[in-house]
């Protein structure tokens, strides 16, 4: 009678699980077929073999079937109330904050572009591959099968990739306004600006927006464009720093990684991800990994000495495109060195200038995408998530590399992090209010614990959701 039950339970539990890829379901069985051998020749057993068994069972990846459903909850959100899609300025990039009845803002557009792209990128190889289900009528009502929802997050890429470019086109020009700097019309490839968004823009209902590089003279509507009051000690603001150059790469990363052969326009999508990867790391290779603002001929504002960095952002260059720097070992202790003091409880924000939060995401980021300590990445990368749970990076770093003799005892704790994550993801996506504290922040894998639970902003705030689904598709892709 108990064998009898523990089978039941275990076909209730398939049944519940109807919608996970074929692969699982195909272990499901097969641990099953398990059950019936034992019910034909171990009837004999004792009760300590049943308990055994029943253990066995409880231990399964216990994934909330949910999941998918909230994913393509949150790609409808993503759409209707962070973005417009498309060419025009301001267009095809996530902003980061909904303010609800009171505006948008774009603050870190660049970076949460990054994740925008890596998601679609990832979403799009699941797609292809039949390992995503597709949620009929999201994110948007024409999608109702994978094909539709493949046609459709090929042109997004194409979007978001195109806004990059646009960024980086019209960086120097949005300088041009006297008495800020002198510009000399020349585009430099990599020098960007944040975002475009102009102060006419709308998503849905929403027209109240501020972004990362405004300049306030209302509540809420901030922009340094034409038709925006100008303010000179502001308009730095837009400037390219590190962080937003790093986790553009994991974007750009993921899309040489998992998208081939798709043309629109006439442009390949993976050609274009490595063309634009050159162009950011050759920028901050230009001034001995000093970024300059070319138009102002000037240090940028903020996260302008990426020298400390340097052999990580070269390692992920190599990784992406196959090109290494000729300078690649000239800050290379300094690189080594993060590793070692920030396995040793944090010790690199001792370092001047440093912040850990920010180092760390972005040392671990770099690290995720080029394979940055070789053969002990994965195990580094492993201790450090320790510190704020950010265990996306191990997982990015598996799926790009995979794991070796080194990290493989890693991999089951990191499942295990995992799906404990992805089951606490709130269904209406992450916000101020949502009921699971840990996810009150903009990205949870760029925030502490303690911020994590609360950036002390307003309790109507609503946030983009790309930490969520960017970990659900490498999950997936991973399949641990």
């Amino acid at each position: 009678a108990k064998l009898l039950k523990i089978i039941i339970d275990y076909k209730n539990y398939i049944v519940k699980r109807s919608h996970d890829s074929q692969y699982e379901r195909k272990k499901f069985w097969l641990l099953l077929f398990i059950l019936i051998l034992f019910l034909l020749f171990g009837c004999n057993s004792n009760p300590l073999e049943f308990t055994v068994l029943s253990n066995i069972l409880k231990e399964l990846p216990n994934f909330d079937d949910t999941v998918y459903i909230r994913y393509w909850m949150n790609r409808n959100r993503l759409k209707t109330q962070f973005l417009k899609i498309g060419l025009d300025s301001g267009n095809s990039i996530p902003a980061s904050r909904l303010y609800h009845g009171n505006g948008v803002n774009w603050s870190d557009g660049t970076l949460h572009l990054g994740w925008y792209i890596g998601t679609l990128a990832t979403e799009f190889y699941l797609l292809s591959i039949g390992r995503l289900p597709v949620y009929s009528g999201f994110p948007n009502e024409d999608i109702q099968t994978a094909n539709d929802a493949l046609k459709i997050v090929q042109q997004e890429l194409y979007f978001a990739l195109m806004a990059l470019e646009r960024l980086d086109k019209s960086a120097e020009s949005s300088f041009s306004k006297p008495p800020i700097c002198s510009y000399t019309h020349q585009d430099i490839p990599g020098f960007f600006i944040r975002d475009d968004v102009p102060s006419d823009f709308t998503i849905g209902n929403h027209s109240l927006y501020s972004s990362d590089f405004t300049i306030p003279f209302q509540k809420n509507l901030n922009s340094e464009l034409e038709n925006w009051k100008v303010n000179e000690k502001l308009i730095y603001n837009k400037e390219v720093s590190q962080d937003q150059i790093y986790h553009l790469l994991l974007g750009l990363a993921l899309t040489k990684k998992f998208v081939n052969g798709v043309i629109i326009e006439n442009i390949d999508l993976n050609s274009k991800a490595v063309e634009l990867t050159v162009n950011l790391v050759q920028f901050l290779e230009k001034n001995n990994w000093i970024i300059k603002n070319p138009a102002c001929d000037k240090k940028v504002e903020r996260g302008y000495d990426a020298r400390f960095l340097s052999l990580g952002t070269v390692r992920a260059l190599k990784s992406i495109t196959g090109i290494y720097a000729n300078d690649h070992d000239k800050y290379g202790k300094l690189w080594e060195t993060y590793r070692l003091l920030d396995n040793l409880n944090g010790l690199s924000s001792l370092l001047k200038g440093s912040s850990i939060t920010d180092n760390q995401h972005m040392v671990m980021t770099l690290a995720s995408i080029g394979n940055g300590w070789k053969e002990t990445t994965l195990k580094d990368l492993m201790e450090m998530a320790i510190v704020n749970d950010w265990y996306i990076y191990p997982l990015l770093h598996y799926v790009l590399f995979g794991s070796n003799s080194l990290s493989e005892a890693y991999i089951p704790t990191l499942k295990n992090k995992i799906i404990s994550i992805l089951n606490s993801a709130p269904p209406d996506g992450p916000s101020s209010y949502s009921e699971n504290e840990n996810w009150h922040s903009d990205n949870r894998f760029l925030r502490t614990k303690n911020q994590q639970k609360g950036m002390g902003e307003d309790l109507s705030t609503g946030y983009n959701g790309l930490d969520f689904m960017l970990l659900y598709n490498l999950f997936l892709i991973a399949n641990l």
